[in-house]
């Protein structure tokens, strides 16, 4: 859980924000609550079955309750450092779900790869090259 998260919690069930101060900078002392831990590993959920682009990582990292500067390291940290690295989980996304569409028209299949890529966050640029890479015709 997020140190906004818990705080949130603890407001909630009607404690004083300087207790709740105090019992997060606690957690935080003795290394129960770390925000960049816990982006990490839902970073990791994330993209474990299915790779994720920034803007979809953003998203979840930020309803999870974790600050912007935050948010801004951990995607440094899992972001590829190039381009070509995002086009390439995009690409392995793509290929995997164009093989379950053989019976479906040029058209449909291009529509669902797309709205498969944009809803995983990746950007309409991205998007676009990994349709000319593929061939989704």
């Amino acid at each position: 859980m997020s140190r906004r998260r818990l705080a949130d919690k603890l407001r909630q069930k009607g404690y004083a924000d300087d207790t709740i101060a105090a019992v997060l900078d606690r957690l935080e002392q003795v290394g129960l609550l770390n925000d960049l831990d816990f982006g990490r590993a839902l970073i990791r959920e994330i993209t474990r079955v299915k790779p994720a682009g920034p803007r979809l990582l953003r998203d979840r990292l930020f309803k999870a309750g974790l600050a912007e500067s935050t948010i801004a390291q951990l995607l440094a940290e899992v972001e590829p450092s190039n381009e070509a690295g995002t086009i390439e989980q995009a690409v392995t996304l793509a290929r995997r779900r164009l093989a379950t569409m053989s019976g479906l028209d040029a058209p449909t299949r291009r529509r669902r790869l797309w709205g498969v890529l944009a809803r995983r966050g990746f950007d309409p640029d991205t998007i676009e090259q990994v349709m000319r890479q593929i061939d989704p015709a």
